[in-house]
């Protein structure tokens, strides 16, 4: 067959057989689009880095992961079997890289034939430094407030530093860690807690994975209480005597735990003056007695001495005091009201009476 006559023949009603073939293609597209679909997943972005070269800037923490392929076999891709990362491992020096984000599938997924990849963002720009490590002083983060009566002293943290890892700026810039929160609200007795270090941040890491002990010690707060014009109390005066003057107040102050201080009330003879020792009637350098309990500090003494006089009672003296303490409680009514009932008793027992 001549050339000619094959030509002849292609383009013989060539306008049906164009409008042919452009229709057998859209039906494949059609069917071939029929049967793919897409699944996305949104996956952290990791970094690999095995030749001392750590990141030292901020840099996106998840990608996008689209997957095309057949609908049956796209549905059977988990998100567990993609993950995204940037490769350090071919940088040597300090400096700011444009990094192609790397996507890794697991070994089944790799076996779809016609599955397509792509990942977004595709490539990260990124700022690398010589990686180093270096131990840094940890202190307890302390929240809360202990029971009324009650107060923090002293925080400990064991051990008191750790070591860390990561970009050489950054961690010369690292004077101190903070541990995670520990409470000691309401506490009355020491709080112990297990920790790790918190605010590490992004780029810092922990070169040993390590806990932390925090002890926080609690101790009943202390203060002072002032008791004033508190009356001395008398003690062993010899029958038949009396002390002049008959009252004496002191002021004294104690210290001791808030919780017992500041509901104690001193009893009577907290403070007393012993008159065992003095038989005659004079004056006399009495010394005060203190007699407070042992949990209580006392920071402000009152008088150690006080001159004091011993008096012998008068019977008559007595009496005649005894009156006019009577007198003196009562008003001019019942002074008058007294007066007329002991004149009708008079009256009514008299002889001219009966």
């Amino acid at each position: 067959m001549k050339i000619k006559e094959v030509f002849n023949r292609i383009t013989e009603n060539w306008p049906v057989k164009a409008s042919c073939f452009l229709m057998a293609l859209c039906l494949y597209v059609f069917y071939t689009l029929s049967i793919q679909d897409s699944k996305t997943f949104t996956v952290p972005l990791t970094i690999q880095s095995k030749n001392g070269i750590a990141v030292a800037g901020n840099y996106p923490k998840r990608v996008r992961v689209t997957l095309k392929g057949k609908t049956e076999e796209i549905a059977s891709v988990r998100e567990t079997e993609v993950s995204a990362y940037l490769d350090l491992n071919y940088l040597a020096s300090d400096g700011t890289y444009k990094l192609p984000v790397l996507v890794d599938l697991s070994q089944q997924a790799l076996l779809l034939e016609t599955l397509e990849v792509h990942v977004s963002p595709q490539e990260v720009s990124l700022k690398v430094e010589e990686e180093i490590t270096a131990y840094v002083p940890v202190t307890a983060l302390i929240k809360g407030t202990p029971s009324h009566g009650y107060e923090l002293s002293e925080t400990i943290v064991e051990p008191d530093e750790v070591l860390i890892k990561g970009p050489r700026s950054q961690v010369l810039n690292c004077t101190r860690l903070q541990t995670q929160a520990v409470s000691v609200k309401n506490a009355t007795a020491d709080v112990v807690k297990t920790v790790r270090p918190d605010n590490l941040g992004s780029t810092l890491h922990l070169a040993e994975n390590k806990e932390l002990t925090v002890k926080a010690l609690i101790i009943p707060s202390i203060y002072s209480r002032r008791f004033d014009n508190y009356a001395v109390y008398y003690a062993n005066v010899p029958e038949g005597f009396s002390v002049y003057p008959p009252n004496i107040n002191v002021s004294f102050t104690l210290k001791g735990r808030v919780a017992d201080l500041e509901k104690y009330t001193p009893p009577s003879n907290s403070l007393y003056i012993d008159f065992g020792e003095f038989k005659e009637t004079g004056s006399y350098e009495a010394k005060i007695i203190t007699a407070f309990p042992q949990a209580y500090e006392l920071v402000e003494k009152p008088l150690s001495k006080v001159n004091v006089e011993l008096r012998k009672i008068d019977s008559n003296s007595e009496f005649e005091q005894k009156i006019e303490d009577i007198i003196e409680s009562q008003t001019p009514e019942e002074l008058l009201q007294n007066a007329v009932e002991e004149v009708q008793e008079k009256v009514e027992s008299s002889p001219e009476s009966q």
